[in-house]
């Protein structure tokens, strides 16, 4: 679900690059973008909603420059932050791999440009590289480990 503030634009070659390294894809950046036809590079300004918890959702997202805020509720009414990601980290890989609704809320800490990369997409893209899905196997598991503990 595409949150109300974000702002899409076209990406680089060099952002790209970057996604490539985040992912750990060893093919050329033009291959992704072929495995990848509807990524795209949302921006959106402090305070923005990326996530929230609960929805349903299957993307995953790749911070390019800024930082999000991850935020878990309490008691129905108070949410409290339980990590910060910045630059190179993801978030949305648990609903991806594990149907389910959102774990967390996300939100922009600071004016933030991410990489939406669309399930289907995603899925596809795994099935020809299976090794990327290691990364995001270990990230899911590392973060439902972190969740357990802050519930």
């Amino acid at each position: 679900m595409e949150e109300a503030g974000a702002e899409s634009r076209l990406f680089d070659e060099e952002e790209l690059r970057f996604l490539a390294r985040v992912l750990r894809f060893s093919g050329e950046p033009q291959e992704l973008r072929k495995a990848l036809p509807s990524l795209t590079l949302q921006s959106y300004p402090a305070g923005a909603s990326i996530i929230r918890e609960g929805e349903i959702g299957t993307d995953v997202y790749v911070i390019v420059k800024g930082s999000v805020s991850i935020r878990r509720t309490r008691w129905l009414l108070f949410q409290h932050e339980i990590a910060k990601l910045s630059a190179g980290d993801f978030f949305g890989e648990i609903s991806f791999l594990v149907p389910t609704a959102r774990s967390a809320s996300v939100m922009a800490a600071a004016p933030a440009e991410i990489f939406r990369l669309v399930s289907e997409d995603l899925k596809n893209l795994l099935e020809r590289f299976p090794g990327l899905r290691d990364k995001l196997e270990e990230s899911a598991r590392e973060r439902l480990f972190a969740l357990a503990r802050h519930s």
